[in-house]
């Protein structure tokens, strides 16, 4: 039997790793309740410094793009964030990474039927450490329809929590938002306000606890048989 608990990072508005000439974050290594953190850095601080809360991460990101009044042309921003992430405790592993983002959108299309003016998010979550083939989900937003909005696109890596045993990742995130103009008089912009990034951390009792659990089960069992 496993007790499962959820760690989360949650990545708000604001600034991402140590192979690429990166900035570190102000707060590159800490401790949370379930885990450990360090060498915490971005490539172009995109990302921003997290501020840890309990299990949680919040950054300040600041992804924000638009492609200018009939202009026909892309406009891109990007960053790299990683992380080395360990579990505090030895019964407990991960069993899982998702991220999900959260933004707003604007398209404008001035001059019907011209549908190009588009935006779109693309944001890849890996882990790299210690699996030795590394596991990746891309995050995928797409958007050319006229109008304003919100959106929210994820991304998940299972980790196998049977023979995984995975107690120490290296994770990281990468991507980018992009905005187009077509040149026909319409605007495109597009923001990712809010970044979660949410850990599975499954707590697996000790011999001793299994022993006290089999034990009540038993006892549960003489019970009924009275």
């Amino acid at each position: 039997m496993k007790a499962f608990r959820l760690l989360s990072v949650a990545v708000v508005l604001g600034m991402s790793v140590s192979a690429f000439g990166a900035v570190a974050w102000t707060n590159p290594s800490g401790t949370a309740d379930l885990f450990t953190w360090a060498n915490g850095q971005n490539e172009t601080n995109n990302f921003g410094s997290p501020t840890n809360i309990g299990d949680t991460f919040i950054f300040f990101t600041n992804f924000d793009v638009g492609a200018p009044d009939g202009l026909n042309n892309q406009v891109s921003q990007g960053d790299t964030m990683d992380v080395d992430l360990a579990v505090r405790f030895g019964t407990d592993e991960f069993a899982g990474i998702m991220l999900t983002m959260y933004g707003d959108y604007s398209i404008g299309n001035i001059n019907p039927p011209a549908d190009d003016n588009s935006v779109e998010a693309n944001f890849d979550v890996s882990s790299t450490k210690p699996l030795p083939s590394g596991l990746t989900d891309t995050l995928n937003y797409f958007n050319n329809t006229p109008g304003a909005g919100s959106w929210t696109a994820s991304a998940a890596v299972m980790f196998d929590t049977v023979g995984g045993n995975v107690q120490d990742l290296h994770l990281t995130i990468d991507g980018n938002v992009i905005a187009i103009s077509d040149g026909n008089g319409g605007t495109a912009s597009i923001t990712a306000n809010t970044t979660v990034v949410e850990m599975d951390i499954i707590v697996i009792p000790e011999p001793a606890s299994l022993s006290l659990l089999a034990l009540g089960g038993l006892v549960a069992i003489a019970r009924r048989r009275r």
